[in-house]
């Protein structure tokens, strides 16, 4: 969404836009060096959010998102899903306190999770379409 340069909410959605193109281009590129931006609090790592967030943009396209959470894959992704209620529920046959053990090392797992899954759906989709946009068409 374009929002009037300057303001508050202008400002905002460029900064999620580069954090986008960030991520695209680290993935990419240098996909060891991929690190998601999670809160702290008193010292301690804030998954949920960041959880709950990659959840959304899960349920906005929940059809092709369908087979690959009941793949085998899909456990690659329990980092990412063990640490909010919504996630748990999708870790169908998960005993609780298999949940809790990948919960408690989630924020030193979360980056491979997120490495793996975009190798594993890397052969079915182009790069970043807002990035290609951007480059003029060109790719690097």
């Amino acid at each position: 969404p374009m929002k009037e340069p300057g303001t508050p909410e202008h400002r905002l959605v460029q900064t999620i836009l580069h954090r986008h193109d960030e991520v695209v281009e680290i993935l990419a590129h240098r996909p060891e060096a991929y690190l998601p931006l999670l809160m702290n609090a008193e010292g301690c790592a804030v998954m949920t959010d960041w959880s709950i967030g990659f959840l959304l943009g899960v349920g906005m396209r929940s059809n092709a998102w369908r087979s690959l959470m009941i793949s085998d894959f899909g456990m690659t992704l329990a980092p990412i899903l063990s640490v909010n209620p919504m996630g748990r529920d999708l870790l169908l046959g998960v005993s609780e306190a298999e949940i809790e053990r990948i919960a408690a090392t989630a924020h030193e797992t979360i980056a491979g999770a997120v490495v793996a899954l975009c190798r594993h759906c890397a052969g079915g989709r182009s790069a970043s379409r807002r990035l290609a946009k951007l480059r003029g068409g060109r790719r690097r």
